[in-house]
């Protein structure tokens, strides 16, 4: 490689692309999940950015705060859509932008810091080309999915003969039935919170959405379709814990204090 220095943002990327060392989904989470952290990528990046005069300026262009609900406690999810202004060896004017989002789910005051830290850390990943084969999607089972015509209705559910209900004995014991409707469907919001916290994981931890939904399947022992209120309720506060207790969602929500 030539030894004259970069004279252009464009330049200085490439450089630092060709010299970047691989980074894999070194670290584990307690559940079992490979990722790569945020501070793993910029202790690799830092120098090489110094080195070649680059510089990452962050704008935040549009900032939502949704209020929710997840296992009767009060959460906020922080959407934010940063702009980052990549400077290069050329000074102001040598410039080039690239607009990221970020998702930051917390129940106190760090979810605009993970938000901010998520999408800094995608914005590195994209913008210098870090992945590895688990990144990528065509590597996940297809799925195969039934089209139907939306002149034509759907097609009627089989379901299996409903056995007649035989009467109860004297002394028998009163089949049990979950307190306030948990036996029943799963509600839409229910399901929504599960989908919600699956986004969160998968953005947390790096794996894809779609190997995700497979280990939350055999964690309810269900699909979506059959699953019932009291399912998705335990289901909900065992994906809370769960991103709560992710190393990377630890270290995007104490990456700025």
């Amino acid at each position: 490689m030539t030894d004259t220095k970069p004279t252009n943002v464009v330049e200085a990327l490439s450089r630092i692309m060709a010299e970047l060392p691989a980074i894999g989904k070194d670290q584990k989470s307690p559940q079992g999940y490979q990722y790569r952290g945020i501070e793993q990528i910029t202790t690799l990046l830092q120098p090489l950015l110094s080195k070649y005069g680059v510089v990452f300026a962050p704008s935040v262009t549009h900032w939502t705060s949704d209020d929710i609900v997840v296992n009767g406690k009060p959460w906020t999810d922080q959407k934010l859509t940063v702009c980052y202004r990549i400077y290069g060896p050329g000074g102001y004017d040598d410039s080039l932008n690239v607009t990221v989002t970020g998702i930051g789910r917390d129940n106190s005051d760090k979810g605009a810091n993970k938000a901010m830290s998520q999408a800094f850390k995608y914005c590195l990943l994209q913008v210098f080309c870090i992945a590895d084969s688990k990144d990528d999607s065509d590597s996940e089972p297809a799925y195969e999915a039934t089209h139907v015509s939306p002149s034509a209705p759907a097609p009627a559910e089989k379901r299996a003969p409903v056995a007649a209900p035989v009467p109860a004995q004297a002394g028998a014991a009163t089949p049990f039935k979950a307190p306030g409707g948990l036996g029943e469907p799963a509600t839409p919001r229910q399901k929504q919170d599960i989908k919600d916290l699956i986004a969160q994981l998968s953005s947390s931890t790096g794996d894809p959405v779609a190997k995700i939904r497979v280990e939350v399947r055999k964690l309810a022992g269900c699909s979506f379709t059959d699953m019932t209120a009291g399912v998705a309720a335990d289901l909900a506060k065992k994906l809370a814990h769960w991103l709560e207790n992710t190393p990377a969602q630890a270290e995007l929500g104490g990456g700025v204090q």
